[in-house]
């Protein structure tokens, strides 16, 4: 008799694939990769490189759920990695999710699959016109001679098409209910980032936790008391307009992915949305608290249309508690909030610079513009070794304005072209949802919407995490319009509608 304590290993079957046959590739790609870099870079390091890039595109065609969830942790995440644990690695570690997108967008077009049995809802054929026309300009635009560098229309081509690559990406790779367990890790995030605000806004301005990328202590913002300002805190982002804009999309998501009709979702809602507003006062910054109060009445809609006024008396029940705990806690920063709030007099120049800006900006862009990248803020670390490039238009952050000085008059028509088609495909979305799906599915399309209202003549593309997010969000949305309704109905007296 075999001992109990012997291992019998079964002989391979002929014809059986080979155990040893999956590590084939990883030995290639890891001799490649340290070859190639090794021989262009001229430098054993280069094939450190090389090797790390290749094993990284094996690992994002083998784990490609996977990798997804790495790049939409990056875009919250990437400005912490850059500041605190890899500083030295700070571009590698900026563009890794738009290597992430890219090469998941490259993988779907060569995608050799069976069709999935899920329903995605198709992208309109006006849509695809309009994507297809923005996506040709923007491919002529390296032809642009007032462009210097390849290298700077690269770097600007990328804020304008690599998210939008989430588009096909997302409902390709995940299911309706990965979608919204990602969604729901993306807004409960909330609760540590606001944690890394509140320790920011009580740490001094030198102090290395209130770092920015590439910037000095003295130039950190601060408000309140000009003697000892209080720090405008950047959570895990890179600046300040990068946290405001995910706290812009995380607390118009809240209502849908967190219903308030059962007691412990209620609770994990107040407590988000009371983050939400304690990262607003840390930010210092008044355009987050307007554009989300302003946008949830939109991205709430089919709630309190559904449930009625018991639904409005509990959400008005948590604000005013919410509200009363927040002024008790936090008295100093809100009051230092409410004064920046109401001595900075630059409300009326910002909202006039919405029109006079872009206006502007057709004196220097012209008809065709200068090429993307060309008034990006951070255009001067690519060009810093072409020597004199000549004039660049000036450096807009008013998103209209940088869009028209880029790819001129006749670019930002069809640029915003787009974008309102865009947005007639999430209205088109919604009546075609209404009365076969719960409030809270509705609301994940009207949130969406609400965004895309209020960014038409602000920031969305200039601020990578908002555009990064919202094209996420409307890539899940393609999972969620068709699905099959929930099981149980009820009538509101308008038509049927789902309450699941």
């Amino acid at each position: 008799m075999p001992s109990r304590l012997s291992v019998s290993t079964p002989r391979q079957m002929p014809g059986a694939p080979n155990p040893y046959a999956q590590w084939v590739p990883v030995v290639a790609v890891t001799a490649a990769g340290f070859l190639l870099g090794a021989v262009v870079g001229h430098d054993p390091r280069w094939g450190i490189l090389g090797f790390g890039a290749l094993v990284g595109i094996y690992l994002v065609a083998r784990f490609k759920r996977e990798a997804l969830y790495m790049a939409i942790g990056l875009v919250l995440f990437d400005g912490a990695i850059r500041k605190w644990i890899a500083p030295g690695a700070q571009e590698l570690v900026y563009f890794a999710k738009d290597g992430i997108v890219v090469l998941l967008a490259a993988l779907w077009l060569v995608r050799d699959e069976p069709e999935s049995d899920k329903p995605v809802t198709a992208i309109p054929v006006f849509v695809a016109v309009a994507m297809s026309a923005a996506a040709l300009y923007l491919a002529l635009q390296i032809y642009n001679p007032r462009n210097p560098s390849l290298g700077l229309y690269l770097f600007g081509l990328r804020f304008y098409l690599v998210p939008l690559a989430l588009l096909v990406v997302v409902p390709w790779i995940l299911d309706s209910d990965d979608f919204e367990q990602m969604m729901k890790l993306v807004v409960m995030a909330l609760i540590p980032i606001t944690l890394l605000a509140v320790l920011q806004s009580a740490m001094p301005v030198d102090h290395p936790i209130n770092r920015y990328i590439g910037w000095q202590s003295s130039s950190i913002a601060g408000f309140g008391d000009a003697r000892d300002p209080r720090v405008r805190a950047t959570g895990t982002f890179s600046y300040i307009s990068g946290f405001e804009m995910y706290l812009q999309i995380a607390i118009v998501a809240i209502p849908w992915l967190f219903t308030l009709r059962e007691r412990r979702s209620a609770l994990m809602a107040a407590v988000l949305l009371s983050c939400g507003l304690v990262s607003i006062i840390a930010t210092g910054s008044r355009s987050p608290f307007v554009l989300s109060i302003g946008a949830l009445p939109i991205a709430t809609y089919p709630l309190w249309r559904h449930r009625g006024p018991t639904w409005g008396l509990r959400v008005a029940i948590i604000g005013i508690l919410g509200a009363t705990i927040l002024t008790t806690a936090f008295r100093e920063p809100l009051g230092d909030y409410v004064d920046r709030a109401q001595r900075t007099g630059d409300v009326e120049h910002r909202v006039s610079g919405i029109w006079n800006k872009p206006i502007a900006a057709l004196q220097i862009g012209g008809a065709f513009g200068w090429g993307p990248g060309t008034a990006h803020q951070s255009r001067e670390f690519l060009l810093k070794k072409v020597g004199d490039w000549g004039p660049l238009p000036y450096k807009h952050e008013s998103e209209p304005a940088r869009i028209i000085a880029e790819l001129g008059a006749v670019g930002g028509l069809v640029w915003y072209g787009f974008r309102v088609c865009l947005l007639l495909m999430l209205v088109s979305w919604y009546r075609r949802a209404q009365g076969r799906h719960s409030p809270e599915t509705m609301a994940a399309i009207t949130a969406p919407i609400a965004i895309a209202l209020y960014t038409l003549p602000l920031e969305i593309l200039v601020v990578p995490t908002m555009y990064y997010l919202w094209c996420f969000w409307v890539g899940g949305l393609r999972l969620l319009v068709d699905r099959a309704p929930d099981a149980t109905t009820v009538s509101d007296g308008e038509g049927v509608s789902s309450v699941g």
